[in-house]
């Protein structure tokens, strides 16, 4: 993780399912930070474009350093920084 300021605005340290995908959740304040399904989210997991979680009594957590890390790389990589894939 770095300590340097992030152009990201999450609402927590830790992110849930619902923070980063389209789920069924109710009353929600935010959009969730990737405009993908549940089932997607878990595919990218698989992948390793997103980290594994960190599963705590049955909820899985993601840390928004690691999604902001994996954000700035996606841009890097767009802007023709890295092309290994």
């Amino acid at each position: 993780m770095s300590e340097g300021q992030s152009n990201h605005d999450f609402p927590a340290e830790w992110l849930t399912t619902s923070d980063l995908s389209n789920t069924r959740l109710k009353h929600r304040v935010r959009p969730p930070v990737f405009a993908i399904s549940e089932v997607t989210l878990w595919r990218w997991v698989k992948k390793g474009i997103l980290p594994q979680p960190i599963q705590i009594g049955g909820r899985c957590f993601w840390a928004a350093a690691d999604i902001a890390d994996m954000l700035d790389r996606q841009v890097m990589a767009s802007m023709g920084g890295a092309h290994d894939e």
